[in-house]
């Protein structure tokens, strides 16, 4: 996998840019912590597994596997999954529609306890990730959709504006 770093403040800007105009804004607060100084964060997708060096940072990371997306493979394909529950302190299991308060709230949560892994998922692989994670040790919160409701949902989200 090849590592894509923003390590310029110009670059990270004009990435935040793109996050806004992509229809995904909610992800902005947890942006601006890794602007400011105050945190990493490390993002792999389809099974892909996080860098070893990563691991050893000293800097608060967020690790966020991405697989909300319509080839997601749920936890059982993340070959990394068991270690990655091991180094994190807290464990977030996202299975809903993301909200501003969602990733500041992450960001927060970070600088807190150093070590947050970020499950981005669909709805439809909340259980299966929820076993994995019980009794591993870390923390867990869980954001679902309301009764009812799941997630993704197709079509834009109410209020998005994508350019």
């Amino acid at each position: 996998m090849k590592e894509f770093h923003l390590t310029e403040t110009d670059q990270l800007a004009e990435f935040m840019v793109k996050v806004q105009q992509a229809g995904e804004g909610f992800r902005l607060p947890l942006l601006r912590a890794v602007a400011t100084g105050r945190l990493q964060v490390v993002a792999v997708a389809g099974g892909q597994s996080v860098p070893e060096h990563h691991l050893r940072e000293a800097k608060p990371t967020t690790i966020i596997l991405s697989d909300d997306v319509p080839s997601a493979i749920g936890p059982n394909r993340w070959r990394q999954a068991r270690k990655l529950l091991d180094w994190s302190t807290l464990v977030i299991l996202h299975a809903t529609a993301g909200k501003a308060e969602h990733y500041e709230m992450i960001a927060g949560a970070t600088i807190a306890t150093k070590r947050v892994l970020l499950v981005e998922m669909q709805h439809r692989h909340h259980a299966a990730w929820l076993r994995r994670v019980r009794g591993r040790g870390p923390r867990v919160i869980n954001f679902v959709p309301p009764a009812g409701d799941t997630h993704p949902r197709a079509g834009v989200p109410a209020g998005a504006v994508i350019q």
